[in-house]
């Protein structure tokens, strides 16, 4: 193969990359607004094809990656810059690759805004949870001359009880 048609499946398979990573920030983007509405129907779908886009994604990382070291550079993506700088005279490959940098960027940040808005629902339900069974307040890491857990007199009525 010329390095000229290796360069150019390259350049397709960060094409390839980009509209998948813009279809990733997509569901991301519905992911978070389904969490916002507690729509958790639509959230388990969303859930469903993220991970199928990310399964992409990886698919293709690979691709690029035997295609770098077919070329004979270390196909790391840490080590994709000095593939570019060698072989991407022209400019062709290096707008892509930082196209796709900012996009799976964005990504990551808005994975981490809907992984903390998960944990905070997580973290109420489960304060909403020890106060109807009646746990809340208990201290855990309280133990009593038998080694069990003390619980303190607050935590023993429930709402049933009360």
């Amino acid at each position: 193969m010329t390095p000229r048609a290796h360069k150019e499946q390259i350049a397709s398979v960060l094409k390839q990359q980009i509209d998948a990573a813009n279809a990733l920030q997509d569901l991301l983007s519905q992911e978070r607004a389904a969490l916002e509405c507690r729509d958790l129907e639509t959230f388990d779908k969303i859930v469903a094809q993220k991970q199928g886009q990310v399964a992409q994604l990886d698919d293709l990382e690979r691709s690029r990656k035997n295609l770098v070291q077919q070329s004979g550079y270390p196909g790391e993506p840490e080590k994709f810059g000095e593939y570019l700088f060698a072989v991407d005279q022209d400019d062709t490959l290096t707008p892509l690759s930082e196209r796709l940098k900012n996009i799976l960027s964005e990504c990551f940040q808005l994975n981490r805004i809907n992984a903390g808005m998960v944990e905070l629902s997580y973290h109420y339900l489960n304060q909403s949870l020890a106060v109807l069974r009646g746990t809340e307040g208990l201290q855990k890491d309280t133990y009593g001359p038998q080694g069990k857990h003390i619980e303190s007199a607050d935590s023993q009525r429930t709402i049933a009880k009360v």
